[in-house]
């Protein structure tokens, strides 16, 4: 790939894309970008890096003839740019196929993977190479605050990814990680997720299992003890297997957990015998599990409970955006409201582009919100961002939390709330910023 000039990315603004594009703005490849619409924080990251980003999708966009398209897995048939890149025979591939090519190559790769945790976990992961001075390459799905970057191209020998299960691009069906070749994996979790790509569990399942099958007799597998699906996917390796938990069984143990509201300490125990005192400001046992290993349900419920924990006695805001394909789904319908309501005010959007799901297939909101109520929690459904700005905003009060769960743009809702806040701050004479509600991103 070394001899490409100009790479063009159709759908820059995923967060994937856009790491990718500053990886090879770095390697001193041109880069131009386009997409949709363009959203903080990734529309700031691209800014920075002076990657030129295109709106709306256009052919206009390829009008100088880049010598490679890199195809983001949300663009299908019918995007304006992909069909004007296969009527001119414009070289293209997938995002997972040029950051192996280009990247991977001669890397010793750790894949973290899992239903859940696997930001959090790479992103500490990274952060514990980093300061051993290791000086790793990652590649992260969110900008870690640690870095201020969701990727860097180190001088060591490791390069530390997020192996995605979800399909690779429209040609390529097949999940993201069975393109990096690892040498080692983390496996976070196994649950069911993807709805759209994966018929039940058994198909997850699969998926993991071939992943697994890649790793060398020489690299190893760190999976967490979480039970019968995880134990499927990893009893067939041909690597070492060392697993993290609670159990007496578990390679790597958590003893003596203290969960404060600013601080979590815990000592780990390897093989039964202590071995390590760690001490850090996540809240919530979700994310000791996550440092352990160094838009599902159960994700949410870890992070509010993680939340809970954190803030002690705050008033938690949880407002949702069903976008994923699975949570646009009824699939986990009641266990999405189980989770929801952990928080004490819940406000959920209109379903992303609903009209794409089937109508028996797709998750009700007014259900999910009389779940909630009859669990005791205050649920509204309000259709987008800019309604939901305008009606929560004068209900929050200092020191309460917000948690915006979304794995999109969600309307630029991350930079309308805290704007809003702030106005009625000022107008009420108190703009001291440290008397509003914290916005937590999940």
């Amino acid at each position: 790939m070394t001899q490409k000039k100009h790479i063009h990315l159709i759908g820059i603004c995923g967060t994937a894309m856009a790491s990718l594009a500053g990886m090879l703005r770095q390697r001193g490849f041109k880069v131009t970008g386009s997409d949709a619409a363009s959203y903080p924080p990734m529309s700031d990251f691209l800014a920075s890096l002076e990657i030129p980003v295109y709106q709306p999708f256009s052919a206009m966009n390829l009008q100088t003839r880049p010598d490679l398209v890199v195809v983001g897995n949300a663009i299908s048939r019918g995007n304006v740019e992909l069909e004007h890149v296969l009527d001119e025979h414009v070289p293209f591939c997938s995002l997972p196929q040029i950051l192996h090519d280009e990247f991977l190559r001669g890397k010793e790769v750790i894949v973290v993977a899992g239903t859940h945790g696997k930001t959090t976990t790479t992103s500490m992961l990274s952060w514990i190479f980093h300061t051993s001075g290791q000086q790793p390459s990652f590649l992260i799905g969110g900008i870690a605050e640690n870095f201020g970057s969701s990727f860097a191209l180190g001088q060591g020998k490791h390069f530390i990814l997020e192996g995605d299960e979800y399909d690779t691009a429209f040609f390529d069906k097949g999940p993201k990680f069975l393109h990096y070749f690892p040498d080692s994996v983390i496996l976070t979790s196994v649950e069911f997720d993807h709805a759209d790509i994966y018929k039940d569990l058994d198909a997850v399942e699969t998926s993991f299992k071939r992943l697994v099958n890649l790793v060398p007799r020489r690299g190893r597998i760190i999976a967490h003890d979480t039970g019968e699906s995880v134990e499927r996917c990893i009893n067939r390796a041909f690597c070492s297997v060392e697993r993290y938990g609670v159990s007496s069984a578990a390679t790597w143990r958590v003893a003596n957990l203290r969960l404060e509201p600013n601080r979590t300490t815990w000592n780990v125990l390897r093989d039964g015998q202590p071995w390590a005192e760690f001490r850090f400001q996540l809240g919530g046992e979700y994310n000791v599990w996550n440092a352990t290993a160094a838009h599902h349900p159960t994700a949410i419920a870890g992070t509010m409970v993680a939340l809970r924990s954190r803030y002690p006695g705050a008033r938690l805001w949880a407002i949702l955006e069903p976008r994923s394909n699975t949570l646009r789904r009824n699939v986990f319908q009641n266990e999405l409201a189980k989770s929801l309501a952990l928080a004490d005010e819940v406000i959920i959007a209109a379903i992303f582009k609903s009209d794409a799901i089937p109508e028996a297939e797709r998750l009700d909101l007014d259900a999910v919100a009389a779940r909630i109520h009859s669990s005791g929690r205050r649920a509204q459904v309000i259709a987008d961002a800019d309604s939901i700005v305008a009606s929560a905003a004068p209900q929050m009060r200092a020191g309460d939390v917000v948690a915006i769960l979304s794995n999109g743009g969600f309307g630029g809702i991350y930079e309308k709330l805290p704007q809003r806040l702030r106005l009625i701050a000022a107008n009420a004479s108190a703009p001291n910023k440290n008397s509003l509600p914290a916005s937590v991103k999940a």
